[in-house]
């Protein structure tokens, strides 16, 4: 049973022993599915007009009885009321790159595993509906382990 969430930012303090873990922003796949979900977040939305929100709890959820893709980890993005809200998935690739290490951190800290996320709607030139996007900022998997908890 987990027992919460875990989130693992970006470190900006030299001090801090997890600053050497290097970070990598990755895309979503998969945004067009949630138009809702990002029209909730980034509400009010005003037609035309694009918005950012920075900064944002993604938690990352495993999926293994997922049909398409035993790897496949959902995103979801936590609103200002802690509720969830799935933005997409891991790209396939990048999935297979951390399911595991996702896995071996839920068991060992019993939480859930979060990161820090961007998400956006963009007006394209004459489009009546908005672009939604996601980017996840993930350490390597490897560094992902190296990681000192401090609570």
């Amino acid at each position: 049973m987990l027992r919460g969430t875990y989130c693992y930012p970006e470190v900006k303090d030299e001090n801090d022993p997890n600053h050497a873990i290097h970070f990598n922003e990755h895309q979503v796949a998969g945004e067009h599915y949630y138009a809702d979900s990002y029209s909730t977040l980034l509400d009010p939305l005003q037609p035309g007009k694009s918005k950012t929100l920075s900064k944002v709890v993604a938690v990352l959820v495993r999926e293994p009885e997922n049909p398409h893709d035993r790897n496949a980890i959902a995103i979801y993005v936590l609103d200002a009321r802690n509720t969830s809200h799935q933005v997409g998935y891991l790209w396939a690739e990048d999935a297979a790159a951390y399911v595991e290490t996702i896995k071996y951190l839920e068991k060992h800290t019993k939480r859930s595993v979060a990161c820090v996320a961007r998400i956006y709607a963009r007006y394209k030139k004459d489009a009546p509906q908005p672009h939604f996007g996601c980017r996840v900022y993930l350490p390597d998997a490897d560094g992902w382990l190296k990681w000192k908890h401090t609570d």
